[in-house]
């Protein structure tokens, strides 16, 4: 155990009978040093995401499924409306918006064409 560790102990003020279990030691060192999750600052960070002007979609799309693992059972519709409000193509967006069944696939498969479309027109202006 190092300094860092011992003064940390010392800090905690254990009893005497928990400074005796090394499973109650282990835990109460743990919850000193792991830090505390903010899931308000974690939600906030990924509803304000979008695509940077030189990410490619699967980038951004690897990035905000990262960022909403605390969402639980409706992390991929929250990824969904994420990744097509934060997309840069704004006429790709507004065609999505006029699918009257827009599913998760439909949105990544529409968005690579116009991603693929866009980058072909601009090496051909080139």
């Amino acid at each position: 155990m190092g300094m860092e560790c011992k003064t940390a102990l010392k800090r905690l003020q254990l009893l005497a009978a928990e400074m005796k279990d090394p499973d109650v030691i282990l835990s109460k060192l743990e919850d000193h040093f792991v830090s505390i999750r903010n899931i308000l600052y974690e939600r906030c960070v990924f509803l304000n995401s979008e695509q940077h002007p030189y990410e490619i979609l699967d980038q951004f799309l690897i990035k905000l499924r990262q960022l909403a693992c605390h969402f639980g059972t409706v992390k991929n519709e929250i990824v969904r409306v994420r990744f097509v409000l934060g997309c840069r193509d704004s006429v790709a967006r507004i065609r999505l918006f006029r699918e009257k069944a827009c599913t998760f696939i439909k949105a990544i498969e529409s968005l690579h064409i116009s991603e693929a479309t866009s980058k072909q027109m601009t090496s051909q202006h080139l």
